[in-house]
């Protein structure tokens, strides 16, 4: 019920208020799944960065041997 009043409110708003929103902050309800999300984005980062031939070799090397002490690192910060 809460979930469709806000999503009601979004719509509308920019009829109504002329508003457009680009970010919203929630309360937390779905942190796991927001925290899988981040993680997962994070590991994908690291890959392009990995993938990028304008570095180095030796820190792609590094870089590949640490991806995954580097998102075990983020999920415990989260």
């Amino acid at each position: 019920m809460e979930q469709d009043i806000v999503v009601e409110r979004f719509k509308s708003s920019e009829s109504i208020h002329d508003l457009r929103f680009t970010y919203l902050i929630s309360n937390g309800d779905s942190r796991v799944e927001c925290d899988n999300h981040y993680v997962k984005n994070y590991i994908r980062q690291l890959q392009i960065l990995d993938a990028n031939k304008l570095f180095a070799i030796e820190g792609r090397r590094l870089l590949k041997l640490s991806i995954h002490r580097l998102t075990a690192a983020a999920q415990g910060a989260i």
